[in-house]
């Protein structure tokens, strides 16, 4: 969490993990903040399999008319897109 200003949760459910948040405004940097969920260990299966297949996400938001929520998901041992220069190397892309 950036800035420290931003809040999220994660419950387990009988079929699904609910994570919720809260993205404020970062006060010295006057942006928004973010919040993310990940592992810190474990062993995955390749989903490689499924890569013509999809992220379903069902999303709420006090700011419905807001066009700039993004999701990404990275690996361990992804390569760095060329260029890349800050953060992770992840797919990142916009949703509504």
């Amino acid at each position: 969490v950036t800035g420290g200003s931003s809040h999220s949760t994660l419950m387990y459910e009988t079929d699904r993990a609910v994570f919720g948040g809260r993205c404020a405004i970062v006060w010295f940097l006057f942006a928004p903040g973010f919040c993310k969920m990940g592992t810190r260990s474990g062993h995955f299966p390749d989903a490689s399999a499924w890569i013509d297949g999809a992220l379903y996400l069902t999303a709420r938001s006090h700011t419905p008319s807001y066009a700039g929520f993004k999701v990404d998901f990275s690996a361990l041992n992804m390569p760095k897109p060329q260029g890349q220069r800050h953060g992770y190397p992840a797919f990142k892309a916009g949703f509504s």
